[in-house]
């Protein structure tokens, strides 16, 4: 447990770090992605402690049109965000059989324009995070996508139906992400903004679905929690507390119709 809470910690440290010259908004947006960098390698470096088959991801920088002109290539899965999402700048790209530096492994490689001068603000504007929090926040959802298509891949779980229910799971795993470290106000306040700053018909609208899964979430003495060393065991653990979540609702649903 104390290599993960140090490299969360460490990830936090570095993202407080973000400050950008009066103005440049598109320097901005390249810390951020820097940051969000650094903190995604670390999760996929702590997944390996649990998942020897190779992961590698980064972001990188659409408005650069060599990188443009690489994501033309097929990929063996897309996340495309919707045009009227927080996070519509972002997109992942999922490979299973990459060479990266010359190694093979499965890659998950994502994308945003820093020159895209309202990326941050659909968070910021909000006044709910801290910089540090957004970037925890995106590199733990993304994450969450992530290790779900690489699972897939390996035949080692049943591959998430692309749209809500992706993005559902890659919200619980943030949940999960900052629940495990007793971030309370922050898991709080990601459902909140979910609840009043995602469209209902949006796809990544699930506030009941987040309450349901927070609610859920073992209680610090229980040894669900304890067992849970790196980003590897928080993936088992999100699927287990997704689970029990659904449960709850079905049976709530199933008493209102009662009712």
């Amino acid at each position: 447990m104390k290599r993960y809470i140090s490299f969360a910690l460490s990830a936090l440290v570095l993202a407080g770090t973000l400050v950008a010259p009066a103005g440049a908004q598109q320097a901005k947006n390249n810390d951020f992605r820097l940051a969000m960098s650094a903190t995604f390698q670390r999760m996929i470096q702590s997944y390996h402690q649990g998942e020897r088959s190779p992961l590698s991801g980064d972001i990188l920088d659409s408005s650069r049109p060599n990188v443009a002109q690489f994501f033309g290539r097929r990929t063996d899965a897309s996340v495309e965000h919707g045009p009227h999402s927080p996070d519509q700048s972002i997109a992942l790209h999922y490979y299973r059989d990459a060479v990266l530096d010359g190694k093979r492994t499965a890659a998950c490689l994502m994308t945003f324009d820093t020159s895209n001068p309202a990326f941050l603000a659909g968070y910021e504007s909000t006044g709910l995070f801290t910089k540090g929090e957004i970037t925890y926040y995106l590199a733990a959802h993304e994450f969450g996508h992530c290790a779900a298509l690489h699972q897939a891949s390996l035949g080692n779980m049943l591959s998430i139906k692309p749209g809500k229910d992706q993005e559902l799971f890659a919200d619980q795993y943030a949940l999960a992400f900052f629940l495990l470290q007793d971030k309370i106000n922050t898991a709080k306040k990601i459902i909140i903004f979910n609840r009043q700053n995602v469209a209902k018909d949006d796809f990544h609208h699930h506030p009941d679905e987040l309450q349901a899964f927070f609610d859920a979430f073992p209680p610090l003495d229980d040894s669900l929690r304890a067992n849970v060393k790196n980003t590897y065991d928080l993936v088992a653990l999100t699927i287990n507390v997704a689970a029990k979540a659904q449960i709850h609702l079905l049976a709530k649903a199933q008493q209102v119709a009662n009712d």
